[in-house]
């Protein structure tokens, strides 16, 4: 018999009245799971929760509204992004009324939204919040507080998918610089950071530069988190890309299947990380010369994305570029240009015409208008 978490029973059996730390308790719980990468446990345990704090201390309790806060984030790590966004928008209001407009709690409330709308593709909304975020966390909370340095590399990333790569870049610098100095180089947060920024110099061609680093972080993540931490497996793949962009196609395809089959035992196929990992896989054969193959598989992953997630999410935006391009290796045009045409109007929404996102579908729609018109 599978047993529940002696946090879980704790809230369940003598509710929240009889164990007063049961609503922390159980969220620092959360946080453990979600750290150990174990999402689909995390997501069980805050929504029952929620549950059992809303029984035993009501909706607007404060321990109640801080399960629902971590619940959101919970939310957002395993791809169910309209419902996380849909819960803190809802959320919002109320921490500002029973905490105030600047307490912590409604701050780290307003940081899972940004979460949620980022995720949903609304980055420039998401910008906007995120500095907005940044400079009251830094008057209120200090400019070196965790939830500061936090919302920062949100902003960082933000602006990375907006296509400002050398922003991102100065803004990730600077928190890695502080992460490090407060935490240890081996910090989860520094390891984060140094994530993004390898990504970021893959971006910019740094790749010598971005070798290095993603070496360094799977051999320390892998010592730190353990081999199959989904922090450990996100430096694999990213290593993994590069090593394709390279030329080197053996370790490319070596790093990647190695890392499907542990998100799909340990995640399901359908788990977002696991999809993503299932369409880079598919796009590394196609390029191979294996298109059908490729095809069907990018198919599949398409179809659950956008039964999961909606037609204008931008893991489907990526799905239908690739998936264009595995029909243009095969001749196949007007299909192609189809997908060719969603990808470009999906990202044009999302980030806009400068994204270069946006410019590859462009190009990529306008090669096969040329291509069909021969």
């Amino acid at each position: 018999m599978k047993m529940l978490p002696a946090f879980l029973l704790l809230c369940l059996t003598l509710g929240a009245a009889a164990a007063p730390d049961a609503g922390k308790q159980g969220t620092e719980a959360i946080s453990d799971l979600m750290k150990a990468g174990k999402y689909a446990e995390a997501e069980q345990a805050a929504e029952s929760l929620v549950a059992a704090l809303t029984r035993a201390q009501g909706a607007e309790a404060r321990e109640t509204l801080k399960a629902r806060t971590t619940w959101v984030r919970v939310l957002v790590a395993v791809g169910k992004d309209a419902a996380a966004e849909k819960q803190a928008e809802e959320l919002q209001p109320v921490l500002q009324r029973i905490f105030g407009a600047e307490a912590r709690e409604t701050l780290a409330g307003q940081h899972e939204l940004i979460s949620a709308r980022m995720a949903m593709g609304k980055f420039k909304e998401a910008e906007l919040e995120q500095r907005s975020l940044i400079a009251t966390d830094t008057r209120v909370l200090g400019p070196e507080d965790k939830d500061t340095l936090r919302a920062r590399e949100g902003l960082a990333v933000v602006l990375l998918e907006e296509g400002k790569v050398e922003d991102g870049e100065k803004e990730l610098r600077s928190v890695l610089g502080i992460d490090e100095r407060l935490y240890g180089v081996d910090s989860a947060e520094a390891l984060l950071h140094r994530q993004n920024l390898a990504q970021v110099l893959c971006m910019q061609n740094k790749r010598e530069e971005a070798e290095s680093m993603l070496r360094g972080l799977v051999a320390t993540r892998t010592r730190v988190l353990g081999p199959e931490h989904p922090g450990t497996l996100t430096s694999i793949m990213a290593l993994a890309g590069l090593m394709y962009e390279e030329d080197k196609y053996d370790e490319a395809l070596e790093l990647t299947q190695r890392t499907l089959t542990i998100l799909t035992r340990t995640l399901g196929l359908d788990h977002p990380d696991t999809l993503r990992a299932r369409a880079n896989l598919a796009n590394m054969v196609s390029w191979l010369g294996k298109h059908d193959d490729a095809e069907k598989e990018l198919r599949a992953v398409l179809a659950v994305n956008e039964r999961l997630n909606g037609a204008e999410h931008p893991d489907v935006i990526f799905d239908c570029l690739i998936l264009a391009e595995c029909l243009k290796q095969q001749e196949k045009y007007e299909e192609a240009l189809k997908y060719a045409q969603r990808a470009y109007e999906g990202s044009l929404r999302l980030r806009g015409k400068e994204d270069p996102s946006t410019k590859i579908a462009q190009t990529l729609a306008d090669g096969l208008k040329k291509r069909m018109k021969e």
